[in-house]
């Protein structure tokens, strides 16, 4: 039987054990997507991700095209804004970049809400 590790003693082990964890499950979230198929668990994954760490536009977004891509647009289009708003309250990265992102998200955003006017399955 394993050991359960110790709790982190410093805050900057702790910030180590939480990247560490927060890589672990995106590399999961990867495998279900990419190589097993298993569409289910990728969701299950991506949503514990983004749970557990609110910090990442990117994890936002792989949520709402797995939502989208099993037919829930609702919900992938309250993501992809979430990504977005994650995108407007970043100061640390390249405007330029920033701004060709928050462009490319705004077109999925519009995109979606169209589809949901219309009510089509685009």
């Amino acid at each position: 039987m394993r050991q359960i590790p110790d709790a982190p003693a410093y805050k900057f082990v702790l910030a180590r054990v939480e990247e560490n964890l927060r890589m672990t499950l995106y590399s999961l979230v990867m495998y279900y997507m990419h190589v097993s198929h298993d569409w289910p668990k990728a969701r299950d994954s991506s949503e514990f991700l983004t749970k557990f760490d609110k910090s990442h536009y990117n994890q936002f977004a792989m949520l709402a095209q797995i939502q989208e891509l099993q037919g829930d647009k609702p919900a992938a289009l309250l993501n992809w804004k979430e990504a977005l708003n994650l995108c407007e309250r970043d100061k640390t990265s390249p405007r330029e970049w920033i701004e060709g992102l928050k462009k490319a998200i705004k077109r999925e955003i519009e995109r979606i809400e169209s589809s949901l006017q219309a009510g089509t399955s685009n």
